[in-house]
């Protein structure tokens, strides 16, 4: 009887060690690969770039796995969306595509969330996407289209520019033309120009034009018995000093070097600047002249007074 309970026992022990064995291997055949499978971190590189306002750039989502599984990627824009747009967002790798049309510089905010093994992680990157190139659209002119022969106008330019609200250091060139090309009028920083300019003509005349000596003073003409009676400077450079002193400034133009273009040549009209042997300007032209002769023209003088010659003084705005 003791050697069969002996017997019985043993079989017992085989049993559950069978049993055992059993489970275990079930259970080392129901393992797969991906229940190794981990998702460690993400990050996306580079994390912070800066393009232009229409440009593009590319980001690449770096994941740390265990595991052959493929991840799942979507790319976002978390914050500034109306500055730029995503393409080719559905793998690690994305570009970024700016469309700023404002004049600063925008951050844009660019998320990757990847899924792996039923984990999710995410990882940010910066896009600074550049101001908006401000270019000149249109330039518009308001003042009065039609004026007097001796009358005066104001006009005003006003830009438009491409990006709303801009404003960017302007500068202004006025010219005037009579249909055959331009002279360009005297300068104006504001887009403003004004004065009165006289428009009488008709006859010879000695205007108040005159060139400045080294000095930046108005000279006083060719020589002791050829000037225009005012002190200055001769032709030689000598200093006449008989006569009376200029008037004030704005009663004459000051011409500080030859260089002067104002109405040269309009109308076919003939003209010489003024030099440093005859400094002063007459105009209007003689009648043998024929078409060269005119409103326009102007021929350098040495300022003494004739009796078949008329003078006229000019008010600038100078």
């Amino acid at each position: 009887m003791k050697k069969n309970s002996q017997k019985r026992k043993f079989g017992t022990i085989l049993l559950s060690l069978a049993a055992l064995f059993a489970v275990l291997f079930s259970t080392a055949a129901c393992k797969t690969d991906s229940d190794d499978d981990e998702l460690n971190s993400v990050t996306i590189s580079p994390s912070e770039a800066t393009i232009n306002a229409n440009g593009q750039t590319s980001r690449y989502a770096n994941v740390d796995k265990k595991g052959s599984g493929t991840p799942n990627y979507e790319w976002t824009i978390t914050s500034g969306g109306d500055y730029a747009t995503l393409e080719n967002a559905t793998s690690s790798t994305c570009v970024v595509t700016g469309k700023n049309t404002t004049a600063s510089a925008q951050s844009v905010k660019v998320k990757c969330t990847v899924t792996f093994a039923s984990t999710t992680k995410y990882a940010e990157a910066t896009v600074t996407v550049s101001a908006a190139k401000i270019e000149l659209e249109s330039v518009s002119i308001t003042g009065s289209a039609e004026i007097g022969s001796t009358a005066n106008t104001e006009l005003t330019a006003t830009p438009a520019f491409s990006i709303e609200g801009a404003s960017p250091t302007v500068t202004y060139t006025w010219e005037i033309t009579d249909g055959s090309g331009y002279a360009e009028l005297s300068a104006s920083t504001t887009g403003t120009i004004y004065g009165i300019y006289d428009m009488s003509g008709g006859t010879r005349e000695s205007v108040m034009g005159v060139l400045a000596d080294p000095n930046g003073d108005p000279m006083s003409g060719y020589g002791s018995a050829n000037n225009s009676g005012f002190n200055g400077l001769l032709s030689n450079y000598s200093n006449y000093t008989s006569g009376v002193d200029f008037p004030d400034n704005k009663y004459y133009n000051l011409y500080t070097d030859s260089s002067y273009i104002g109405t040269r040549n309009w109308y076919s009209d003939y003209c010489y600047f003024a030099d440093s042997e005859y400094p002063w300007l007459e105009r209007g032209g003689y009648y043998y002249n024929s078409i060269s002769a005119g409103l326009f023209y102007y021929y350098k003088y040495n300022g003494e007074s004739l009796n078949n010659l008329s003078s006229r003084f000019v008010i600038t705005n100078e």
